[in-house]
């Protein structure tokens, strides 16, 4: 990890996208009650959304992965998932009427898996691809226990903030944070090397993956 530039910058990317995802742990079904008045139903329909759009973009990222290098793959992934989450955090606030809240929020979440895939799922193939056999289970280990412990970040500052200064206000961060790890992979991996050895595979387990 300290001699090799690359690797340090995909855990920099994940570790900073893994807060947005602790975050919205603890924060999304409050901010589905409170702010969309929805139920349980609602719940599973936007879980839903997201995994047909994690298929999509499962589909998709072979095809472009083929077209686009994984710099600009993964940091326009990050961008547009932080531009969609924002959107779908202020949805009540979008110019429409509030009866098409509801529908809005469901299309912006299929809308959110199709960059979550190209995201995390190209920055665990390039990680893999670009870690020699003999380092690939310590380096995997480490991978894990950093992206853990980043999600705890993200779901500790929920718990303290997410009363005293507000659901939208809290979620807000988290695609702030998507954003910045897209911003961070397109300044860390270019000139890293950072090359597709094989197109990333399409993972069989999408919807794990989509959380």
């Amino acid at each position: 990890m300290q001699r090799d530039r690359l690797v340090r910058a995909l855990f920099i990317i994940t570790g900073v996208a893994m807060v947005a995802e602790g975050i919205i742990n603890v924060l999304g079904f409050p901010w589905l009650k409170q702010v969309l008045h929805g139920d349980a139903l609602m719940r599973g329909w936007m879980a839903s959304a997201q995994a047909v759009g994690g298929l999509i973009g499962a589909l998709l990222i072979g095809r472009v992965s083929r077209l686009v290098r994984p710099v600009y793959l993964i940091g326009l992934s990050g961008i547009v998932l932080g531009l969609v989450s924002l959107a779908l955090i202020n949805v009540t606030a979008l110019p429409i009427d509030a009866s098409l809240w509801l529908p809005a929020a469901l299309l912006l979440k299929l809308l959110q898996g199709v960059p979550i895939m190209g995201l995390f799922v190209s920055v665990d193939t390039l990680l893999q691809q670009s870690v020699a056999d003999r380092y690939r289970g310590r380096i995997f280990g480490a991978y894990g226990a950093i992206s853990a412990l980043a999600i705890l970040c993200g779901q500790a500052a929920a718990s303290l903030l997410g009363d005293r200064v507000g659901l939208v206000q809290v979620l807000n961060w988290m695609g702030i944070m998507y954003l910045l790890a897209g911003v961070c992979a397109l300044m860390l991996l270019r000139g890293s090397g950072a090359r597709w050895h094989a197109q990333p595979a399409e993972p069989a387990g999408v919807v794990a993956e989509l959380g």
